[in-house]
């Protein structure tokens, strides 16, 4: 169960929350451990890290280059190993995972030389691991959620800037709360200053330092 309940109210930094799940039994006496996320383990890339050559340059082309960024495109999970961060130069990567030729997610790091490990940058807006983190705050929480899954669960090391095709149909758009959520320490943090908009292409647009799980809902995390 959640321990402490509470509700974020007027939240001004980063603020952390720790929280237990456990399985919850059913009539029958059987347990669902579908929400139980503490044996969670960060996926390994699902085929070869994005660099195409022994010199870890990306696979872009030159006109990318010339406008300051670099932008790779995937549908699985992907990384980028940090000796290739630290060859930018000062030009942004940008990242999108695709389904079905449409973007769902594109992540933005503008201090890409900064950062300093191996990273993954796929994400989600459907899918089996948005539905798995999607039910378990369900449980537990009475808001209206959405949820975007990142294979990366640790955090950035930089703030970056996302945009994501999150279905925000039948939500009060003016009074979004957000927060990561790391299921390997079942860590949940309010995002203090997302500074979230929508683009006229109905993206999602937020900053976060935070990877893992972003959970998006209709005002702070109220207990059930």
């Amino acid at each position: 169960m959640l321990t402490n309940p509470y509700t974020f109210a007027k939240a001004m930094e980063d603020s952390e929350l720790h929280v237990t799940f456990k399985p919850q039994s059913s009539a029958s006496g059987d347990s669902d451990n579908s929400g139980d996320s503490s044996t969670y383990t960060p996926p390994a890339p699902s085929s070869p890290w994005l660099e195409q050559n022994s010199a870890q340059e990306l696979s872009t082309n030159e006109q990318n280059r010339q406008n300051g960024f670099l932008r790779t495109s995937s549908s699985g999970k992907h990384g980028v190993r940090k000796s290739s961060f630290a060859a930018f130069g000062g030009l942004r990567f940008e990242h999108d995972t695709v389904l079905n030729n449409a973007v769902q997610v594109r992540l933005y790091i503008d201090q890409s030389e900064n950062i300093t490990k191996d990273t993954l940058v796929s994400g989600y807006v459907t899918g089996t691991e948005v539905e798995r983190t999607h039910k378990t705050f369900e449980r537990w929480f009475a808001n209206q959620l959405r949820v975007i899954h990142f294979d990366q669960q640790e955090d950035w090391g930089v703030t970056v800037r996302i945009a994501a095709k999150v279905d925000l149909s039948g939500t009060d758009t003016q009074n979004l709360c957000f927060y990561s959520y790391n299921r390997a320490t079942n860590a949940c943090r309010r995002i203090a200053v997302p500074a979230y908009w929508t683009d006229q292409n109905g993206y999602l647009r937020f900053m976060t330092p935070y990877a893992g799980d972003i959970i998006i809902s209709e005002r702070p995390l109220e207990r059930k």
